[in-house]
């Protein structure tokens, strides 16, 4: 019973291994019930941490421009190890895991100068592509409006201003 439960669970949204324990507890499953289940379900290929946090990442950035460091934070609660959080953050943000993009003076004329030519996984690209976007959202306010509004949205994002 705990083994279908389980498999229903990640067939509805991917989970953490810890998410998965702890859903099963609140279902009143005996835990070695919980411990078969979640074991057979990682047999089967249905939960993986390390696909869990490849997954995590790439929607948190793609969707809402997460930085690196509240992605981590974040995959930490969830009870992942520091090597699948690691692999993952790499596999969007490259080993160095840092976006660093142009404070000022930025135009789309310097493209070139700031991204790699294949923009798809790029995350200074996206992020400026974000930011863009916000930026006309706030056209017609105050220029220290505009900023003000720009650097709390990144904040919010997990983005330093260094």
């Amino acid at each position: 019973k705990a083994t279908n439960s389980a498999a229903g669970m990640v067939g509805w949204k991917p989970r953490s291994e810890r998410e998965l324990r702890q859903r099963l507890e609140e279902k009143e499953h005996d835990p070695e019930a919980i411990e078969a289940a979640v074991t057979r379900v990682q047999e089967l290929g249905m939960q993986s941490d390390r696909e869990y946090a490849e997954i995590f990442v790439q929607s948190k950035w793609r969707q809402q421009r997460w930085a690196p460091a509240r992605i981590r934070g974040e995959l930490m609660s969830k009870g992942l190890t520091a090597a699948d959080i690691d692999a993952a953050l790499q596999g969007v943000f490259g080993d160095d895991m840092a976006i660093s993009v142009p404070r000022e003076g930025y135009d789309d004329e310097d493209d070139d100068e700031h991204v790699t030519t294949d923009t798809r996984y790029d995350p200074k690209h996206h992020l400026i592509q974000g930011v863009k976007r916000q930026a006309e959202l706030s056209r017609g306010l105050k220029s220290d409006t505009r900023k003000r509004r720009l650097i709390m949205w990144l904040q919010r994002r997990g983005h330093n201003w260094d």
